[in-house]
Formats: structure tokens, C-alpha cells, sequence
């Protein structure tokens, strides 16, 4: 159910992808700081990246706590390779929507 969304927010960092809006998810704004970073820690990254592949949601973690998703998900390289580079969420259930506050892009 979240795999499309969730792909298609992990495409604008990763292949620079655009996407129509999913009216599903709710995203926050990303705020500055957390996209430098985001943006810094890809750049740094020794593979290029592509879009996220089936072996992303065998590997990637969803961890529901205090009212919340906390969500790992494991970034695909140019290859279709999983990688050890992760993009971290928390997604709040909003009704019939998910409201999805992205965070950092980095190696656990």
C-alpha cells in the first residue's frame, strides 16, 4: 500500500525523478538543513543511485511506535543493488492519509 508513494518520494532524491501527487501521503516540507545534508551525504556516496527495486522492501524497515511509523528504507544503487544507505521517515496514520515527515538520507 505505502511501497508506490514512498518509492516515488525516495525518486526525487535519488534518479531526480518527478511524480504526480499520491493522495494517500500527506509529506512534510523538508526543511533546509535535513536537504543539504540529504543532498551532501548522496553526493558523498562512493555508487550512483537509482530507484528503489522489490529487494528494497525485503530489506527496509517499518517499526511502529508511540503512535508512529518509524521507517528505513534501503536506497537501490545505479544497478539495482541494495545499498547501505537508507532514507529514515515517520509516518503518522491522518484519518485515511498517512502524514510523512521525511528525514535523513546516511549509512546506519
Amino acid at each position: 500500500m505505502w511501497r508506490e508513494g514512498l518509492q516515488a518520494f525516495a525518486d526525487l532524491y535519488t534518479v531526480g525523478a518527478t511524480s504526480e501527487a499520491n493522495e494517500l501521503f500527506i509529506f512534510a516540507i523538508v526543511d533546509e538543513d535535513t536537504r543539504e545534508i540529504n543532498k551532501t551525504n548522496i553526493a558523498d556516496y562512493p555508487d550512483s543511485l537509482g530507484s528503489l527495486t522489490s529487494q528494497s522492501w525485503e530489506t527496509s524497515i517499518c517499526v511502529w511506535e508511540d503512535g508512529h511509523w518509524t521507517v528505513l528504507i534501503d536506497l537501490c544503487d545505479g544497478f539495482g543493488d541494495v545499498t547501505d544507505l537508507v532514507l529514515h521517515m515517520t509516518i503518522y496514520e491522518q484519518g485515511a492519509n498517512y502524514k510523512v515527515i521525511p528525514g535523513l538520507i546516511y549509512v546506519p
